[in-house]
């Protein structure tokens, strides 16, 4: 009988592969939480990786339970509030729509002050969804 496809998490019986090791390593975040210094450092790392919204919660909430079975509500904590500092993309998106909207309308009226808060939005959420660096360049 052949193995089947790798990630499915099915093993057939007499199989060589293991049911509980990790295909594929290179792809995994490891969770430190021994000290709260620790947690935040995952933490940081979490934000940083290119994974989606679901899997940066995912790991985050392992990292979140794990103390918190272990006692260190400290750590917990920060798991948690940093769970909270993910911001969703769709909420993002919705902000830019709103600030792009908010030049036009204040180009329409003339506004130079609303103009120049709504672009400065737009900026903002610009950085946040990656389109831009925030560093200003000329």
């Amino acid at each position: 009988m052949a193995d089947p496809k790798v990630g499915t998490g099915k093993k057939p019986r007499g199989s060589g592969r293991r049911l509980y090791t990790d295909e594929n390593p290179k792809d995994t975040v490891s969770i430190k939480f021994a000290t709260p210094a620790d947690a935040r450092r995952t933490v940081a790392k979490v934000k940083k990786v290119p994974k989606t919204f679901a899997r940066k919660i995912q790991i985050l909430t392992v990292g979140e339970q794990r103390a918190k079975v272990m006692g260190k509500t400290q750590v917990a904590n920060i798991f948690k509030k940093g769970k909270d500092a993910i911001p969703r993309k769709r909420k993002l998106v919705k902000g830019l729509m709103k600030a792009r909207r908010d030049v036009k309308t204040a180009l329409d009226k003339k506004n130079a002050k609303s103009e120049r808060n709504a672009r400065n939005r737009v900026q903002k959420y610009k950085v946040l969804l990656g389109e831009r660096s925030g560093k200003k360049t000329r």
